[in-house]
């Protein structure tokens, strides 16, 4: 009878040992489940190894994609390791070989390698997946444009042709014109090196102008200012009380030639 009772209080105390760990495991509380208390769940297989890109600058956004398959069909839970001491948490759940994806930015200059862990809806976790190695650069500002080359003196309402000293740091730049007017070109390009880059204006009123430009390359990054080239608008016409003293004075010296051919003429004629 003692032998009896034994087993019959021992097979509760699984039973209700066994509710315990199911009960746990379906709120996703590892604790059980990842030591395989709970017979009969199988963990996910480990994650494909991320996709994305493989290289990249500091500061920048980057998104990566994954996924894994439960042999039970259990949902997924996923964790991002980007290798730099931060954690998303877990990520899910999501439906058995469903993709998944997450972002990140890198506040570094180095390699990293990403990976990816699954769980599933019952606690039970895989393997880590294949790391994808990922290069994080500084990204540097196009070098400084040269002073642009043109005309240093002109007069108002006409055109003037101005070219732009490419930065030295190679292809694909755009370049940008402040006119000293409160006008610029906008973004200009992008152009190859050894590209022959000009480009014109016309100044509406006398003054004293100052030309600038700056470069920005395909990534977005900016150059600092050019120096600055000076140029002087004056206006050369005359005056127009000037105008009609010239036209005075041209009259008085026709007159007096007047005078003296007749002069000429007439003491000609008496001889």
């Amino acid at each position: 009878m003692e032998k009896k009772t034994s087993k019959i209080v021992a097979a509760t105390g699984v039973a209700v040992f066994l509710a315990l760990g199911l009960s746990i495991c379906g709120q996703n509380l590892d604790s059980f489940c990842a030591w395989g208390i709970v017979s009969g769940n199988n963990p996910p297989q480990p994650p494909a190894m991320p996709r994305g890109p493989a290289t990249g600058e500091v500061g920048v956004e980057y998104t990566y994609c994954t996924s894994a398959t439960d042999p039970d069909g259990d949902y997924i839970y996923y964790l991002f390791d980007w290798d730099d001491g931060t954690w998303l948490g877990w990520e899910g759940p999501f439906a058995s070989g469903d993709e998944v994806c997450g972002s990140h930015r890198w506040s570094e200059k180095r390699r990293y390698e990403v990976r990816v862990l699954a769980r599933d809806s019952r606690g039970a976790k895989g393997e880590w997946s294949d790391p994808l190695s990922i290069s994080v650069t500084v990204q540097e500002k196009p070098e400084m444009p040269g002073q642009p080359v043109g005309p240093i003196s002109g007069e108002p309402g006409m055109q003037y042709t101005y070219s732009i000293s490419p930065a030295s740091d190679g292809d694909h730049l755009s370049y940008w014109i402040e006119w000293g007017d409160g006008t610029n070109s906008g973004w200009i390009g992008p152009y190859r090196s050894g590209d022959d880059i000009t480009d014109s204006h016309v100044w509406d009123d006398e003054g004293t102008y100052e030309i600038q430009i700056k470069a920005k390359d395909i990534h977005g990054a900016e150059s600092e200012w050019s120096e600055p080239l000076r140029v002087n608008i004056v206006s050369h016409s005359l005056p127009e009380s000037a105008e009609s003293g010239s036209w005075m004075l041209v009259l008085f010296i026709l007159g007096i030639l007047f005078v003296v051919i007749g002069y000429i003429v007439l003491v000609r004629r008496k001889s």
